[in-house]
């Protein structure tokens, strides 16, 4: 969330972000075939690609204990992504914190 917060992301304003609460985890959706080099070794970083499914809430309704909607688009014709170029650099500057915190 520090790197979306960074680059000035307001989750009401309808990012499709999805928090895993049972494990710490937030899968933010980017445009198709914009990320995948982008996120490439950055520590903590798992980019999900062409193939690969993430099981998520229906609808901010549908959220729960495990996981829920931070950010939902409010039609299905104007999705809003987050800028894979930005998020990137945003998760490279908070690396070395993360790292710290992994091992500690």
């Amino acid at each position: 969330m520090d790197a979306l917060t960074a680059m000035g992301v307001d989750p009401l304003a309808g990012y499709l972000v999805v928090a895993e609460h049972l494990r710490g985890v937030l899968y933010v959706m980017v445009p198709p075939h914009t990320g995948s080099s982008a996120f490439r070794r950055i520590p903590g970083v798992r980019f999900l690609g062409k193939g690969q499914q993430v099981l998520v809430p229906r609808s901010p309704c549908d959220s729960s204990t495990l996981a829920g909607w931070v950010g939902t688009s409010w039609s299905l014709f104007h999705l809003v992504f987050a800028a894979p170029d930005q998020l990137a650099s945003g998760l490279r500057t908070l690396a070395p914190s993360l790292e710290q915190a992994m091992a500690s």
